[in-house]
């Protein structure tokens, strides 16, 4: 609604007179001496901004020749309320939206969505109440002419470290092919666990959907070809790197661009990192897990929450005078506290790699107990007096004291 221009129009809205009793209007009655009501500038006005805020709100352009705004605004308004997003009031490769409540400052991670007025022609801005940052394609590209149409919705998501908001779906200058697309979007089911990595391991394509732990070393991709998928949990202090073979470059989520053959950054403990080929290169996707996360699309494990292993500690000991202790990054104490002894040397049954929980010792005589201490950030494990540590044969259950050297022990933590 355009607002009254005619010459004789007050600039600034007239302060109203005194309110009244409300009422309603009369055209008056001569014989009983009843005055008709008078048309007051200050009801007018009321009328004028009342109408005048709804076209505003709705996006409309106050237009002189254009009767239905506010019948438009009013569907844009039920539109943007059914389909929660803001109206962009900006102009093409700059966007504006009004968030409310208003913000003064952008978090990292905040996700915004908004109907664009004006498509883009070229590289992008945005500014949602915490000022002006780039507005980019979901690997942090600036965006291409087109991207970004009339009318269209997009979500995206602020990232701190970038200053930039981060759409968080394609858009059209991303095209890629089907293969590329199944890759990227088949849901990743991750049949199986694989050895643990605490060095320089040369991964292989018959490895493809195993999950990995990763505590140290390198972690190399093989030759990238369309399907091929791993996922790596960080469950050291000190975790390991990706990196890739041949000519192809690793991608993450942010601008970072591993080129072929070079380490990826660190990957964090309680961090993900699901790799997957596209085609010519491998793409990541990375989550951080909270200490009691589940394990997504992991079949034989879903629900149960993340174990945290310290490192092996050999060799182990065979005296009772001697307890085990590990130190652990959790931060917090483990609610859950289980010592293990992994075969180094086959001993007694075991073959190398086998695992056994340690729940009882042994004196020669008889069995005794195992007294598991914990703490914010250290765990430990001491025989009962006059007991050492021992295990039982893997086949005839009979006691036994480990050969020091033949054992690692750890513990597992939850």
């Amino acid at each position: 609604m355009f607002r009254i221009d005619d010459p004789s129009a007050a600039i600034t809205l007239p302060t109203p007179e005194a309110a009244g009793a409300e009422g309603y209007w009369t055209e008056g009655n001569p014989v009983t001496n009843t005055p008709a009501t008078l048309e007051r500038a200050s009801w007018f006005n009321m009328v004028q901004e009342e109408l005048r805020n709804i076209v505003l709100a709705g996006g409309g352009v106050p237009s002189k020749t254009t009767y239905n705004q506010v019948l438009l605004s009013i569907e844009n308004l039920i539109e943007v309320r059914a389909g929660n997003y803001v109206l962009d009031t900006g102009v093409a490769n700059a966007y504006v939206i009004a968030l409310n409540p208003a913000i003064a400052a952008y978090t990292n991670g905040m996700v915004v969505r908004a109907r664009v007025a004006n498509a883009n022609t070229g590289a992008s801005t945005l500014n949602a109440g915490g000022g002006v940052v780039p507005l980019v394609n979901d690997v942090g590209s600036p965006l291409a002419s087109g991207d970004l149409p009339a009318g269209s919705v997009f979500a995206a998501a602020y990232d701190s470290a970038l200053n930039k908001f981060l759409i968080t779906s394609l858009v059209p200058s991303q095209a890629i092919t089907q293969a590329q697309a199944d890759a990227r979007y088949t849901p990743i089911a991750f049949s199986q666990f694989g050895t643990g990595i605490s060095g320089n391991v040369a991964l292989t394509a018959a490895q493809s959907g195993q999950t990995f732990e990763i505590s140290a070393g390198i972690a190399t991709l093989p030759a990238a070809a369309v399907g091929l998928r791993y996922r790596f949990i960080g469950i050291g202090a000190s975790t390991g790197t990706i990196t890739s073979s041949g000519a192809a470059a690793i991608y993450y989520p942010d601008t970072t661009t591993t080129a072929a053959g070079a380490s990826s950054p660190v990957i964090d403990l309680y961090t993900t990192y699901e790799v997957y080929c596209d085609g010519g290169n491998w793409l990541v996707n990375t989550s951080r897990l909270s200490k009691s996360a589940t394990l997504p699309n992991q079949p034989v494990n879903l629900g149960q929450a993340i174990p945290i292993r310290t490192p092996n500690v050999t060799p182990v000991p065979t005296t009772s005078a001697v307890g085990i202790t590990a130190s652990h990054s959790l931060g917090v104490t483990p609610v859950i506290a289980i010592l293990e002894y992994i075969c180094l040397v086959a001993e007694q049954n075991y073959n190398v790699g086998d695992v056994q929980q340690v729940i009882v010792q042994w004196n020669g005589t008889g069995q005794g107990g195992i007294n598991i201490w914990k703490n914010a950030t250290q765990v430990g494990a001491q025989p009962v007096s006059g007991y050492t540590f021992s295990l039982t044969n893997k086949t005839t259950g009979a006691n036994f004291t480990p050969t020091a050297a033949n054992w690692a022990s750890r513990f597992v933590l939850r």
